[in-house]
């Protein structure tokens, strides 16, 4: 196993993500008893993206 049984955000992942500046990423689930709360937490930390911005437009009537 190249990155080890419980390598959930290998280090390749992490500078890829960081040399392309995009990830796609699908649903992902949690380790039951990882040392993360979440990868989709971790991924914000690392990143430290805490902002989830949604365009929206205001139609009167």
């Amino acid at each position: 196993d190249l990155y080890g049984t419980y390598q959930y955000l290998p280090q390749d992942t992490l500078t890829a993500i960081e040399e392309y500046g995009v990830a796609i990423k699908g649903p992902l689930t949690t380790p039951i008893g990882g040392g993360i709360r979440s990868l989709n937490v971790a991924l914000r930390q690392i990143f430290d993206l805490y902002c989830c911005v949604r365009p929206c437009r205001y139609y009167a009537g």
